[in-house]
């Protein structure tokens, strides 16, 4: 096979893969959202059982034969164009994603969702030590991953860190941190010190779910997010879920005593799905 017959290869196979993702987050946006309690048992499996496939995707050896052909062409061109970032990641994920077994994946994204539902609960009736072991399943085996993806001579959690911010460590974060630290301290102290403060009380007072979930939808539609392409919805705690093209979704919750938590925490989502 010529380079440029497998470099569409691995642009089909990637396309193929970004679909089965995308299963797998609609499952878990599903589990976070409208999820039966009876069938949370059942959504683990489906979750562990697509964890495996991806995983059997993400270090299938032809796709590292394709991968390695591609490189090796004039293919990629410059260090920035279309071609070399998809050969950059797609060599960043390989190699990762061999690093860690798949009975360890599977089992992390099982305990992940074993754990929502214990979590929800836990936090329902404030019960801390009933989550306990989840959390400690969890962080077990994420300490599990993080060394087998760990280089060595390096702080271990600098492998899981790499997941999210690429090219960042445990040590420019904590930079970074310490900078945003002293500035919103700094921020706070002249609040503090104002003259006058604002009255909260303006914030508070009886406010339904429906009519604090009419208002925020305009207001979020005004910072651009395309009601057309995602939705809002209810969830035990706020986040963002890419489904795929078309279609990002975000979450709140409602306090009927108060409108901010549900406007601020739906402002802050939107600025993720406005990025993604």
């Amino acid at each position: 096979m010529k380079p440029a017959e497998a470099y569409r290869w691995l642009l089909d196979y990637s396309t193929t893969t970004s679909l089965h993702r995308s299963m797998k987050s609609l499952l878990n946006w599903d589990q976070r959202t409208y999820l039966p309690k009876g069938g949370h048992s059942h959504r683990a499996q489906q979750v562990a059982a697509i964890t495996a496939l991806l995983h059997g995707r993400a270090t299938d050896p032809e796709f590292a034969e394709m991968l390695a052909k591609v490189e090796a062409s004039q293919i990629p061109g410059g260090p920035l164009s279309d071609e070399a970032v998809n050969l950059r990641e797609w060599r960043r994920n390989y190699d990762r994603a061999t690093r860690i077994p798949e009975a360890l994946a599977v089992e992390l994204a099982k305990a992940a969702s074993q754990g929502e539902l214990a979590w929800q609960s836990a936090r329902r009736e404030n019960d801390w030590k009933g989550f306990l072991p989840y959390l400690n399943q969890i962080i077990s085996l994420k300490r599990q991953e993080a060394a087998a993806l760990s280089t060595g001579g390096e702080e271990i959690y600098n492998a899981l860190i790499e997941n999210f911010e690429p090219g960042e460590n445990a040590g420019s974060i904590r930079v970074l941190f310490d900078k945003l630290a002293d500035a919103t301290f700094e921020l706070f102290e002249k609040i503090e010190a104002a003259p006058r403060k604002p009255d909260p009380a303006a914030l508070q007072g009886d406010s339904p779910a429906s009519v604090q979930k009419t208002f925020i939808m305009e207001i979020i539609a005004r910072l651009g997010y395309d009601l057309n392409a995602g939705r809002i919805d209810r969830s035990a705690h706020p986040f963002t879920s890419k489904i795929g093209p078309g279609d990002v979704r975000i979450t709140t919750r409602f306090d009927p005593n108060s409108f901010v938590m549900a406007l601020f925490s739906s402002i802050h989502e939107a600025g993720h799905a406005l990025y993604e």
